[in-house]
């Protein structure tokens, strides 16, 4: 078995193979009252984290708010199809987890903290609905959690800081949910950060090289990819699948059912953002791509809309 990979077969387990043992045991755990928020921060950015939920903020930025922070927030949900890597992640290294927490809390003077995990409802994962949902508020377009004392960090966010701080590690690898079409499952395999996405599907057995479509992250809101794409700290997925599989028929005409409308997540009309040059629509679409995917006529619409905000953007628009 390649050096490089250590699988989780089926989640939540969690197999390590030929991975440097100073990476996955957790080591010492420092007392949060030892290190002062500017110690926890310059560790954190000498180690060079970055968000690991997707955006890829750079972490020692997030732990240094221009707002009082009253709670923070890891965040454990994952509502993709298949993705099941956080939750691997919190069934073996909890006490990574909570240790970062605890850092995260200590840094920005927070006094409480909360690793937040729920079922598989759709974009339940994305940040201000999680925290609309926790805290039973409503969050207005143009404003974040911050601004009403919240700050929100991935579950491997928060272990690649207490890596960072309490061992003095970089960030160099993350758990990933991997699905070959050729394979049965999904499997979590912990990578380093810069591997082809094409290796990681050799080293897993996959065979299927000439009819597949490789996708990153997760089947609602990820991307086609080449092989040669490399494995980033956002990265939360990969995915195998045979071409035939993904075949969409012609675009039928819209029949104004308002299903793209009644189940968007962040209450918009999805048939309507394509048209909206304001972009108000915009600021608040969080393509998530549920619309493309209950549309009855098969209308692309987060490929309109995304091409709508390209569009914009290149007309010095506002762009998104």
């Amino acid at each position: 078995m390649i050096s490089w990979i250590k699988s989780i077969f089926e989640p939540p387990e969690i197999i390590n193979i030929n991975v440097e043992k100073s990476t996955t045991d957790g080591g010492r755990h420092h007392d949060v009252v030892e290190l002062s928020p500017a110690e926890i921060i310059q560790k954190v950015k000498e180690a060079g984290v970055l968000g690991m939920g997707g955006g890829e903020f750079p972490a020692h930025r997030k732990l240094s708010p221009r707002r009082v922070i009253d709670w923070v927030l890891i965040n454990g949900c994952e509502s993709e199809p298949m993705i099941s890597c956080d939750d691997a992640v919190l069934k073996k290294y909890r006490h990574e987890v909570e240790c970062g927490m605890k850092l995260i809390m200590r840094a920005v003077g927070a006094k409480n903290g909360k690793i937040v995990t729920r079922g598989n409802s759709y974009a339940s994962g994305y940040e201000k609905i999680l925290v609309e949902e926790f805290a039973a508020i409503r969050i207005p377009n143009h404003h974040r959690p911050q601004d009403y004392g919240y700050l929100v960090f991935n579950v491997q966010t928060a272990r690649a800081i207490h890596q960072a701080v309490c061992l003095g590690l970089a960030q160099r690898a993350r758990v990933l949910s991997v699905h070959c079409g050729c394979t049965r499952g999904v499997r979590n395999v912990e990578v380093k950060i810069g591997t082809r996405a094409e290796a990681v599907f050799e080293a897993l057995g996959c065979t299927c090289q000439m009819t597949r479509v490789l996708i990153k992250d997760g089947l609602m809101m990820g991307r086609q990819i080449e092989g040669s794409t490399e494995v980033r700290p956002g990265t939360i997925g990969l995915f195998s699948l045979h071409s035939e599989s993904l075949a969409r028929g012609p675009e039928q005409v819209c029949i104004n059912c308002g299903y793209c409308g009644d189940d968007c997540p962040v209450g918009l009309a999805p048939k309507l953002v394509c048209w909206d040059q304001s972009g108000e629509a915009w600021e608040k679409c969080i393509e998530c791509g549920y619309c493309d995917f209950i549309c009855p006529s098969g209308i692309r619409l987060m490929e309109r809309i995304r091409r709508t905000k390209s569009e914009a953007g290149h007309l010095g628009g506002e762009g998104h």
